[in-house]
């Protein structure tokens, strides 16, 4: 029989799993450090890990990484390639397929595609090597049906003891939202810079259907077309800084806004960079990406995989006590900032 034991890696997204002697750390995010309910670890002993896990390329997931003492970062394809391009001297990538899976010590790790404000975004799902034992999924962020989420989950389990989710926000963006958004500014302006993340490449493709023409690259940013390449996104983009103009690059983008006099797109979460990092001053819109499940979402989420313990992860306080408040789930943990259950989860198989 396997035990298994959970921890709080830090206050936000990052959780420490151990199967036996197996250990894995899962998305080392921005939080504060977590120490509680971990007493006989000291110090950089809580940081060494067999492996990471990490879901996807968002900061808020991955910013505490270089602190996790392992042997790679098991992740998705395109994050791999994001990882190699955008972290300078960072851990070695570990790629991962759709629905492919990879054996760390007593652990079998698969994992499953799921939507995100992102090109690439996975869940987790963790089971002994010798399958008698408990089985945890991470669904890290997501903003799917709950039921097309169990559906790809039913691929490669059928059981769930231990589901780790979240519940960040209050409603759910659609796809259908974002093109409305990139619709509206190409309707306003034909002139115009998009600042785009480097983990969502696929936004270029709605901003060149928006604007019925070739969004343009900037000559001096050499980084973009290589992640439109390995994303496969299928837009044609011209090099210059005319009409729509697309960048991953801050301070690309506001040098090309503030000397054309043109507006600047950027998503909701780089507007603090853009302007109180560079001082951008010129005429600024936000385009708002949420890409999380609602409270009822989760809920749902969890009557369906019948996980006998549910642990709360990257949420509002409000949310998680929304959720825990509504779950037929007889034990639940929020490990999230402001309001932190102590004490580690300890499953038995």
């Amino acid at each position: 029989m396997t035990t298994c034991r959970l921890h709080p890696y830090e206050e936000w997204t990052g959780v420490r799993v151990e199967y036996g002697r197996t250990v894995l750390i899962i998305d080392p995010g921005r939080g504060k450090p977590c120490r509680f309910g971990a007493a006989r670890f000291a110090g950089r002993l809580f940081d060494r890990a067999d492996v990471c896990l990490l879901t996807h390329f968002h900061h808020d997931h991955y910013a505490r990484i270089r602190r996790v003492d392992a042997d790679g970062v098991v992740t998705g394809e395109f994050t791999a390639f994001l990882m190699e391009r955008c972290l300078e001297n960072g851990p070695e990538a570990i790629p991962l397929e759709p629905y492919g899976e990879i054996v760390v010590g007593d652990v079998v790790v698969k994992c499953v595609p799921v939507e995100h404000t992102c090109h690439e975004a996975l869940a987790f799902v963790l089971e002994p090597s010798d399958g008698g034992g408990p089985v945890v999924l991470y669904t890290g962020d997501w903003w799917e049906s709950p039921d097309e989420l169990v559906s790809k989950v039913s691929r490669v389990t059928g059981t769930v003891d231990v589901l780790v989710t979240e519940a960040a926000a209050v409603l759910r963006d659609d796809p259908g939202n974002l093109w409305e958004q990139m619709k509206r500014v190409a309707d306003m302006f034909d002139e115009v810079v998009y600042l785009v993340c480097r983990s969502f490449p696929d936004v270029v493709d709605v901003i060149s259907g928006a604007h019925g023409e070739d969004p343009r690259v900037p000559p001096d940013d050499r980084e973009l077309p290589g992640i439109l390449e390995a994303a496969g996104v299928r837009a044609d983009v011209a090099t210059g800084t005319d009409g729509p103009v697309v960048t991953v690059n801050p301070k690309i983008a506001v040098g090309v806004a503030s000397s054309r006099e043109v507006p600047l797109v950027v998503p909701d979460e780089m507007k603090p960079r853009v302007v109180g990092d560079l001082g951008y001053a010129g005429r600024l819109l936000t385009v708002k990406m949420g890409g999380h499940p609602t409270p009822l979402d989760v809920i749902a989420l969890a009557e369906e995989l019948e996980p006998d313990v549910l642990v709360i992860r990257h949420s509002s306080p409000k949310n998680a006590t929304d959720v825990k408040d509504g779950s037929s789930v007889k034990d639940v943990r929020i490990w999230t900032e402001g309001l932190m259950d102590p004490g580690p989860v300890e499953v038995s198989g």
